[in-house]
């Protein structure tokens, strides 16, 4: 996983070694000594973290208070920290706490989870910025109750120490089960808000494999799941966030810190809960097409310019497939507008099936698709156009026997590629991909053309 990552450490060697780590694993890094030297750099970059040497918790206050870095996941690198001072730092917005020397594998694993929770919500925010742009409400809040959870553990008598903290715990309520009973009954019907599976030497190979499942399993999929590990276990702890777990409790925390992150991940689950209902709320009939129930032109284009804004801010890739199927006039002529609309419901399927999660996929009218896909280099892109071109041409409908085909257009900005005009504006990715389509067509049909400016 790449990204821009801020160093901020007044020791030179430390500087050079947590550097070396993290240019090594393929981030970008941006090393100072302090945070006077952190302003300037935010006026040419945009940082996906922060790992900072901190002397005082106020330090972090006042990394917290740049309005630039407010929201990024920050790492807080100590000597040595006792419990209270912890617990300071998180109140402050640290998102993890390490211990120097720091451990290249735990840096690295914390560094990964973060940023991909970061990016999770991040998308979820942009499709809610979407659907306001649109007129579209929040959805309601939900009742806040207290907060419950289950614990899963083989063996209690392994782990009575970290038990006795959750127990002591007053503002969280949590039941015991084994892994054989951790779908029984589903977690659906329990209205739970957190998973803990305690993780030690005998259980680490079982509690990995629960939390493969749990994130295999559409009831579990969206759940926060936290592992506690004794600091034995630490390795295994570090793939347990690699396979998906929110958090990693080890047993020397104290009771409030453990409380702190529970209440954290909970709280980051209610809100992602929420994103995802506002988001659901807002795929009614004024934003997907009625045929295919894919999403229409409206909001295509107003989630493309959102993305368009971010991609130029960040110096990210953006690519954009446009598909127009080849004489589709002849399959409402010769079999009728219900086998036309067959076809068009068998395209959406089968272009849906080949994208992933976080690419958009919309009918633009008529017999017009259009993918859109963050953060993908225009090589990739040209993957998938050439991929979803050969679909379509082995596509069979019973309604319409006759070959279905289609011509795609692909245009793409990024760091090497910027959009053409004075201005860009997401219209300019529109409007290349077009003239790559017409390309297509006039070369023949049934082929993925790339927009360049030279052959503009």
């Amino acid at each position: 996983m790449s990204g821009k990552v801020l160093l901020i450490d007044p020791i030179a060697t430390n500087r050079i070694s947590l550097g070396s780590i993290l240019r090594a694993a393929h981030y970008q890094i941006s090393a100072v000594s302090g945070l006077s030297e952190v302003a300037p750099l935010l006026n040419e970059t945009v940082f996906d973290a922060v790992v900072i040497a901190l002397n005082l918790p106020l330090d972090l206050v006042k990394l917290k208070a740049i309005p630039a870095l407010s929201n990024v996941p920050a790492i807080a690198c100590q000597q040595a920290s006792d419990d209270p001072t912890r617990l300071a730092l998180l109140h402050a917005g640290a998102s993890e706490i390490l211990t120097a020397p720091v451990s290249r594998k735990i840096l690295l694993t914390r560094l990964r989870s973060l940023l991909r929770a970061r990016n999770a919500s991040a998308e979820l925010q942009l499709r809610e910025d979407t659907n306001r742009a649109l007129g579209f409400h929040e959805a309601a809040p939900a009742f806040q109750s207290k907060s419950t959870g289950i614990v899963v553990c083989n063996d209690p008598q392994s782990c009575p120490s970290f038990l006795a903290k959750l127990q002591s715990i007053q503002s969280l309520s949590f039941s015991l089960r084994s892994d054989k009973q951790l779908f029984d009954p589903p977690p659906t019907q329990q209205g739970n808000s957190c998973f803990i599976l305690c993780l030690t030497e005998k259980t680490a190979r079982q509690a990995l494999n629960n939390l493969v499942e749990m994130r295999a399993h559409s009831a579990t999929r969206h759940a926060a799941v936290i592992v506690a590990a004794p600091h034995s276990c630490a390795d295994a702890a570090m793939d347990a966030l690699d396979l998906g777990a929110n958090d990693v409790l080890f047993d020397s925390y104290g009771t409030e810190e453990i409380s702190f992150r529970i209440a954290a991940q909970i709280q980051h689950k209610k809100t992602n809960d929420r994103l995802r209902a506002t988001l659901q709320a807002g795929l009614n009939a004024a934003v997907t097409d009625s045929l295919t129930g894919l999403y229409n032109r409206r909001y295509a284009l107003t989630h493309l310019s959102h993305l368009f804004d971010k991609s130029l801010r960040s110096g990210t890739e953006l690519s954009l497939i446009m598909v127009d199927l080849d004489h589709f006039k002849r399959v409402n002529d010769h079999y009728g507008h219900a086998a036309g609309d067959a076809v068009l419901c068998a395209v959406a399927k089968t272009l849906k099936g080949a994208i992933r999660a976080s690419d958009l996929l919309a009918r633009l009218g008529g017999e017009e698709f259009v993918v859109i896909l963050p953060d993908t280099p225009a090589d990739k892109a040209q993957g998938l156009a050439q991929r979803l071109c050969g679909l379509i041409r082995n596509l069979r409908v019973e309604a319409a026997p006759r070959q279905i085909a289609a011509s795609i257009g692909l245009s793409a900005i990024g760091p090497d590629r910027p959009s053409t005009g004075l201005n860009p504006r997401f219209e300019h990715l529109l409007q290349e991909a077009d003239k790559a389509l017409y390309a297509a067509k006039s070369r023949g049909r049934d082929q993925v053309s790339y927009f360049t400016p030279q052959a503009a």
